[in-house]
């Protein structure tokens, strides 16, 4: 796997609506029509050197221009998406990456420990930021969960 996560490249734009779509087809199917603009307007707005989470919090946090209070969850979701397979992707080895894969997928490995640690953090992280959208904590807990699957479905292949 390659530590390098770049939003421009159209592999990179694939896996995201990929994500997306596994995840909206369960919380919002009537938004997937949505998640190839909503993408392209997401990516094409951020700085270059946005590649992590931590360094995309104020976008994450107002997606695409609108107040916090959006009623889209595919607006949403990308750049929480974005966000978590760019941290995933630069934060774990090859070898952490499969540990981080099999936990999310419901594994355990005892040589993981600080995997798995890295991985809860990273979900206590999504939920925190969907709870800011006014989702209802279970409504975030459920998403995370399922946009950690589909991301470690599309990591896996």
């Amino acid at each position: 796997m390659n530590s390098q996560f770049y939003l421009s490249d159209q592999l990179t734009k694939e896996k995201i609506k990929k994500v997306c779509d596994g995840v909206l087809t369960d919380i919002a199917p009537e938004e997937l029509i949505l998640t190839d603009q909503v993408i392209e307007a997401f990516v094409t707005s951020l700085p270059e050197s946005t590649n992590e989470l931590d360094s995309a919090n104020e976008y994450v946090d107002t997606p695409l221009g609108f107040s916090g209070e959006v009623e889209l969850y595919t607006a949403i979701i990308v750049p929480i998406i974005i966000g978590v397979l760019s941290k995933i992707i630069a934060s774990f080895s090859d070898e952490n990456l499969k540990q981080a894969v099999n936990i999310i997928q419901g594994g355990k490995d005892k040589k993981g420990l600080e995997v798995e640690a890295k991985v809860d953090e990273l979900k206590k992280e999504i939920t925190i930021r969907l709870s800011n959208h006014r989702l209802t904590r279970k409504k975030a807990t459920t998403i995370t969960n399922r946009i950690l699957h589909v991301i470690a479905e599309e990591l896996s292949k």
